[in-house]
């Protein structure tokens, strides 16, 4: 049994359309502040493919870098 799985297929495809769903919906000078993500894997994938959808300006990259890569 996998208690740290990674995130699916079908989780892919819905946190793609999260972040695309945000692009449109977030002013395109909007920043972020803060990053918040649990440790399981899936949790940090699915921040990240979200994130990748958002321009690469709008959000701190230390925070993503240490939610993305904690252990």
């Amino acid at each position: 049994l996998d208690l740290d799985p990674n995130i699916s297929d079908a989780g892919k495809k819905q946190a793609e359309k999260a972040g695309k769903a945000l692009a449109k919906l977030l002013p395109k000078d909007f920043k972020i502040k803060y990053l918040f993500a649990s440790k399981l894997k899936r949790t940090r994938q699915t921040l990240k493919i979200i994130l990748q959808q958002l321009n690469s300006n709008s959000y701190p990259k230390q925070y993503l870098y240490y939610l993305v890569h904690m252990n």
